[in-house]
């Protein structure tokens, strides 16, 4: 134990645990904090009409609960999040884009500039549209209710605009400086402390709906669930390297180096989209009336329908290949092993290195998907089925969110004090 306490003191995550700590709380504080012109008395009794379920929950939830309380952290990391997988899929696409990507540490700067400039742009969008719902259509959000700003007007909405915009741009600071003088992913880290901040709710609404006799059945479940994340989260295939010329860094003479290969290489992020991609027909068709949007919609509100659950199965996996074309080149990481002297057993360096670690990743990435499919829905149908709970925002991704991110934020504290289990590519060169 002491051994362990002085290999923190010595490595600095002591304080970087702090610093990340003192971050979250600020973003924390900034989340209760109501923005200028709103309400507070009308607000809190709108509040109780509002349902868990659709694209409000979903934002809702992201958010730790301040989108619907219309505090100054109201939009979150969201829009800094869309801006960055908008980047990306320009980095894909279009080609001064790809240069950049390409262009070392000096394009990677410019390319999160630009990603921050997009931010602020859709942040403002986002701003500017929930200002005038809840300033002129506020039952849009809190059904039944009326005006929820103190004087509906144009100056109400630019200062509630400009609040919004200001506290989205602010929160993507605090996760920068988190993911740079703090523990583990600035802006995975706060949403995982909206999560968790808006769990309490989750789990108060869900115990209004189970039966005393089905809490036990609920809880193994959530046990069951967990246990299924950790353990594909840690997943991964490791491909045996050789080197022909020299020993590998790996610490120990001759021991034995892999090329890991994580089963679920997208992350959160898919689950987290879809979600949000397929609730964005729902708060629309209020609007759509009668129309196709509106038939869409109807098809979508029922979480356990067929369309629906065929609608996520198909953006997640999509956004899964997607995730893996934009971020992982086999071409590059065979390049890699043959610069460095090293190379797969049974595989000539080159075109059949790169081939297999194609064929490899693209049946981890469509096992990925079906895993994510699985853990965003499955509990859902089951407690639906079993004890009739109805729809929670998010439903078993709010689990997959706090396990992964606590996972990798404790890989990195460890990290400090001991070799990770599997070198990675950068360890072996």
């Amino acid at each position: 134990m002491s051994l362990a306490l002085a290999a923190w003191s010595r490595s600095g995550i002591a304080r970087r645990l702090l610093i990340t700590l003192g971050l979250l709380a600020a973003f924390r504080v900034g989340a209760g904090i109501p923005a200028p012109g709103v309400d507070a008395g009308a607000l809190r009794a709108c509040l109780e009409a509002v349902q868990g379920g659709g694209a409000v929950g979903v934002a809702n939830l992201l958010s730790g609960g301040a989108l619907l309380q219309l505090a100054v952290f109201a939009l979150g990391v969201m829009p800094y999040i869309t801006a960055s997988i908008a980047v990306q899929m320009l980095g894909s696409t279009v080609g001064p884009v790809a240069r950049l990507r390409q262009a070392g540490p000096e394009g990677q700067a410019r390319l999160s500039q630009y990603t921050r400039f997009a931010a602020a742009a859709l942040s403002g969008v986002q701003a500017a549209a929930l200002a005038a719902t809840v300033t002129y259509r506020p039952g849009t959000l809190y059904p039944g209710c009326g005006p929820v700003v103190t004087d509906p007007g144009v100056p109400t909405l630019a200062v509630l605009a400009l609040t919004l915009v200001a506290g989205s741009l602010l929160c993507v600071f605090l996760g920068e400086l988190i993911t740079a003088h703090g523990v583990g992913n600035g802006l995975s880290l706060l949403i995982l402390a909206s999560v968790v901040a808006a769990l309490p709710g989750q789990v108060h609404q869900m115990a209004s709906q189970v039966p005393t006799a089905g809490w036990g059945l609920a809880g193994l479940g959530l046990l069951l669930l967990v246990a299924a994340v950790v353990f594909v989260e840690q997943a991964a295939y490791r491909v045996p390297v050789v080197y022909a010329t020299h020993t590998p860094p790996t610490g120990a003479a001759g021991a034995p180096v892999y090329l890991p290969l994580r089963l679920n290489q997208a992350g959160i992020v898919p689950a987290i989209i879809a979600s949000a991609v397929l609730s964005l027909p729902v708060a629309l068709a209020g609007e759509a009336g009668e129309g196709l949007l509106g038939q869409a919609a109807s098809w979508l509100v029922d979480t356990t329908g067929p369309v629906y659950l065929v609608a996520y199965a198909v953006v997640v996996a999509g956004f899964c290949f997607f995730q893996l074309a934009s971020a992982y080149d086999p071409d590059r990481v065979a390049d890699q092993l043959r610069h460095a002297g090293a190379f797969i057993p049974g595989l000539t360096p080159g075109d059949p290195t790169s081939d297999f670690l194609d064929r490899v990743t693209t049946r981890l990435t469509a096992a990925g998907a079906v895993y994510l499919v699985w853990v965003a829905l499955l509990p859902a149908l089951l407690l639906s089925a079993t004890v009739g709970v109805g729809k929670v925002p998010l439903g078993g991704t709010t689990v997959l969110i706090c396990v992964a991110v606590a996972l990798a934020t404790t890989d990195q504290l460890t990290s400090g004090v001991a070799r990770p289990r599997f070198p990675t590519l950068k360890e072996t060169r």
